[in-house]
């Protein structure tokens, strides 16, 4: 397995050893006080959130393997797929690609049909809001699958119900060992350490339809619009990860005071890369201060130009090749690369005002806190609040926030130009 997935289990171990710990405390009869009954409820979402990762990322890596699987057919056919894994024009090679096509149609069918039950967000007329099970589940699971950063593996918090933010302790400096003589005492000096509070913030869509509408499509428009303010919600919790502040929301990687030798940059008025030496420096940069490198952020429009990279001058064979190892099919030094188009393009670097900035992150060492109880949900008012006008309202809440408390767990390459 990958080293994400890893790191999942290991999450996921811990928190089922948190739930068994909140079930310990039970009476003799089986009973627990209302407090440890939330931690117990936030503990289970959690770990049905960490289930959802773990299959998600598995499913990821079959998926690989499957498209290992038709590669080595092909070979052993003489048939030689590009990297996109498109052979040429011919009769052999025609039917291979209707095999593959194939195969590779009943995986989408399949993964489209458990995505479609995870969406299934809201409710018939009628129903009224989810139970907090229901809008834990489809809501994050698509959520998670349109956001980059949230794919990319870093530390999830659930709280519980009525609580709005998390207090994670904090080493601010570390204690000097130190060798000591027999007999001799132990120093004590040096340790400093520190409460990072991390506040979730709402973020929310709405959306009125008549019901008209509602009673006569097919399928049934309230999913639809559900699923659509999910995405609206994704986007602006993206746009907030990869940005500086934001109004009533979390502070974003830009928000943060990298330390030094943690910013790279391309040049002082910005450069299209001809190689990938300040990616590499900014992977060392984390490393150095202990960090373990697990995901690189990049623009849409960035990539595109990495791509465009060659090998060597007078070469036409790209420097980069799709990676069917990397969760994402895309990688550099191994690590996998998200794209997403929430980093901007339009940074000042000199003279240049149309730079871009590539991110390296242990997100091990990163965190997202959700709050599923209080703010997660889809849910409709069935046309009552607007009765005059007979529409039914669709709503779509949640509380999010980002917890970056060591900076040392990210670096930046500066000045990235595009062109």
């Amino acid at each position: 397995m990958s080293q994400i997935v890893d790191r999942l289990v290991e999450q996921r171990n811990r928190a089922w050893n948190n739930a068994k710990e909140i079930l310990d405390r039970a009476d003799g009869a089986g009973n627990i006080g209302p407090q440890d009954r939330a931690a117990y409820d936030a503990a289970i979402a959690h770990l049905d959130a960490l289930d959802a990762d773990i299959r998600g990322w598995v499913e990821r890596e079959q998926r690989t393997a499957l498209a290992d699987g038709l590669r080595v057919d092909a070979a052993a056919r003489g048939i030689d797929l590009d990297a996109r894994g498109v052979a040429s024009p011919g009769g052999r090679d025609r039917e291979f690609r209707y095999e593959g096509e194939n195969r590779f149609g009943q995986m989408v069918a399949a993964e489209f049909a458990a995505e479609f039950r995870a969406g299934e967000l809201t409710t018939a007329l009628g129903a009224g809001k989810l139970t907090p099970a229901q809008r834990s589940g489809g809501f994050l699971d698509l959520l998670r699958s349109k956001v980059a950063f949230l794919q990319s593996g870093p530390q999830r918090i659930f709280l519980p119900a009525g609580k709005h933010s998390f207090d994670l302790p904090k080493v601010d400096t570390d204690h000097a060992a130190a060798w000591v003589a027999e007999n001799a005492d132990m120093s004590t000096t040096g340790f400093t350490g520190s409460v990072v509070n991390i506040p979730t913030y709402k973020v929310a869509g709405l959306a009125y339809l008549s019901q008209e509408l509602v009673g006569d499509s097919d399928p049934a428009v309230l999913d639809e619009v559900g699923r659509t303010i999910v995405e609206s919600i994704a986007r602006k919790v993206e746009a907030a990860v990869f940005g500086n502040t934001t109004t009533n929301g979390p502070a974003g990687f830009y928000s943060a005071t990298l330390p030094s030798g943690h910013t790279v940059s391309a040049g002082t008025n910005g450069a299209v890369l001809s190689n990938l030496d300040t990616v590499s420096d900014a992977i060392a940069a984390v490393e150095n201060d202990g960090g373990s490198p697990a995901a690189i952020f990049v623009n849409g429009g960035t990539w595109a130009a990495l791509r465009k990279v060659k090998v060597a001058t007078g070469y036409s064979q790209p420097l980069i090749q799709a990676d069917v190892q990397s969760p994402t099919g895309k990688s550099l030094f191994g690590l996998p690369v998200f794209v997403t188009g929430a980093l901007p393009q339009t940074e000042t670097q000199g003279s240049s005002s149309a730079a871009s900035s590539i991110w390296v992150a242990d997100t091990s060492r990163l965190y997202a806190v959700f709050n599923v109880q209080d703010a997660a949900l889809i849910e409709t008012d069935n046309g009552l609040s607007r009765w005059k006008e007979h529409l039914t309202g669709v709503r779509g809440t949640l509380r999010f926030g980002l917890g970056i408390p060591d900076p040392k767990a990210l670096a930046r390459v500066t000045g990235v130009l595009v062109a």
